[in-house]
């Protein structure tokens, strides 16, 4: 099989062009560790650059200009360059981001080891080595966001998804694409790693690939791209509600709205502790950082809300009844809907599918092989009426799904039990595949009931990653068989 060198590199530069002198100086750096990479700045500016700069990069480094005629965002420049790309690897460095010399080899060892199209590989970012690291940025990545990058093993496979140190295959990633709904800081990575994983992709973090961030840090500016990343947690929200709606975190962020006074305090106190605690990592420091972090992420989520959604709500929300406020629909999902369902409202059902229907997706057989509420009624209240004894009930609330699904398979339990389990389990999470595989597996089912919880479990299990989608589609599939033998 072909061995990959530095000439199948191609470099691809996202930028506003805010800092043309790093960004001079990050190309000087880059062509230094390798003359036969190829190296594209995708220029996303709102103004456009300079005749003597696109000259300069052009003549000096070797370095494609590919220009935005607008401000679009990371999403859309990184798009533009992987539709530039004509080599087999891409790798997406940030502006801001010096790799350390030996990047370009580590790069290629790697993808030379793992050949499948699908394997992408993320290197450490820090501060650290830079005259840029200060207290806050030891904070940040000791108890940040960035501790992801602390602690791991070398070649561990990563959950989320993370773009602004990485490498790939150049097929893989041009038939996914970045979501240019994200305009503004954040998510956007998160977001691909949805569709990313799914399909097979596995990212995996070199720690000994280094890219230094030459970047400073400072209170205002943390304050600034966590108010954005929270406009953009509420795009992925509302995008991806099955996998990313939290309905506390929505309900307090709309609960409190503007945050910008309390942000402000917050900011003051952790700067006091900032300026005069001699150990940085103290409880109140962290204690404050992680208070303003959520206040500034919900203060964005909001924002997010009132522009996009409260403003048109007759799109994107249902009333609750009279004398009731109309709700955002993943938000009457969780908050309402066991009344719903038990009440056999199917015409509400129907307008929440109609209006969103890529959050109802599950619901619609219910809807199309059903009109009245049975169905739904068995699938959200498995033997309601079953008698379960008061401790033990207590015990069930204070668990987790998984959690639930352990105590499912002990043999000590009667079946009885065991369907008031799989019915804590579907109300903790809808999307828990094993629990309607059980079900299916255990529990006798009339025909309607038995294609409502096939359409379901399959729906779900086309979303978990590969190896388990795998492995649930698989028991779908030979239980589905099983039941199609009985009928004939």
């Amino acid at each position: 099989m072909e061995e990959y060198k530095a000439g199948d590199i191609t470099v691809v530069i996202p930028t506003i062009g805010k800092d043309k002198k790093r960004l001079l100086m990050l190309l000087k750096h880059l062509r230094a560790t390798s003359k036969d990479i190829k190296i594209h700045i995708v220029w996303d500016g709102n103004a456009s650059p300079s005749y003597d700069f696109i000259f300069k990069v052009k003549s000096e480094f070797n370095c494609m200009v590919i220009t935005h005629e607008s401000n679009k965002g990371l999403s859309a420049a990184r798009n533009t360059g992987l539709d530039n790309i004509c080599t087999k690897i891409g790798m997406f460095i940030d502006d801001d981001i010096f790799p350390d010399p030996n990047w370009c080899q580590r790069v290629i060892s790697f993808h030379n080891e793992y050949k499948s199209e699908m394997s992408a590989l993320v290197g450490k970012v820090t501060w650290e080595g830079t005259n840029f690291k200060n207290r806050l940025t030891e904070w940040y990545e000791e108890f940040g966001a960035w501790s992801i990058f602390n602690g791991s093993k070398n070649l561990t496979k990563l959950s989320n998804f993370c773009g602004g140190f990485t490498s790939f295959k150049t097929s893989f990633f041009k038939c996914l694409k970045f979501n240019e709904e994200f305009t503004k800081y954040g998510c956007e990575d998160i977001e691909f790693g949805v569709r990313f994983f799914p399909m097979g992709g596995v990212l995996y973090l070199d720690s000994h690939l280094v890219g230094r961030h030459f970047k400073n840090l400072s209170l205002e500016g943390y304050i600034e791209e966590h108010i954005a990343a929270g406009y953009s947690k509420g795009l992925l929200a509302h995008l991806h509600p099955d996998d990313f709606f939290d309905l506390e975190f929505h309900q307090q962020a709309c609960d409190k709205k503007d945050q910008g006074s309390y942000i402000h305090y917050l900011k003051n106190l952790a700067k006091y502790i900032y300026d005069k605690e001699d150990n940085l990592f103290s409880t109140e420091f962290s204690e404050f950082m992680s208070l303003l972090t959520k206040a500034c992420l919900q203060s964005g989520y909001h924002n997010f809300f009132e522009e996009n959604i409260f403003s048109v709500k007759n799109s994107w929300v249902v009333s609750c009844g009279v004398g009731e406020e109309d709700l955002y629909i993943p938000h009457f999902i969780n908050a309402k809907f066991n009344e719903i369902v038990r009440g056999g409202d199917i015409q509400v059902l129907k307008e929440m599918q109609n209006k969103m229907p890529y959050f109802l997706k599950p619901f619609e057989a219910e809807l199309a092989i059903d009109e009245n509420s049975d169905a739904i009624n068995k699938y959200f209240a498995i033997n309601p009426e079953k008698a379960i004894g008061i401790d033990e009930e207590r015990e069930i609330d204070s668990l987790n799904s998984r959690e639930l699904y352990k105590v499912l398979l002990s043999p000590a339990l009667e079946f009885s039990e065991k369907e008031k389990i799989v019915s804590k389990i579907i109300q903790v999470d809808p999307s828990f595949v094993s629990a309607y595989i059980w079900l299916l597996s255990n529990k006798p089912l009339e025909g309607v009931m038995r294609e409502i919880l096939f359409s379901v479990s399959t729906y779900f299990a086309e979303r978990r990653p590969q190896d388990e989608k795998k492995k649930h589609l698989a028991n779908i599939h030979s239980l589905l068989v099983q039941y199609r033998e009985q009928e004939i």
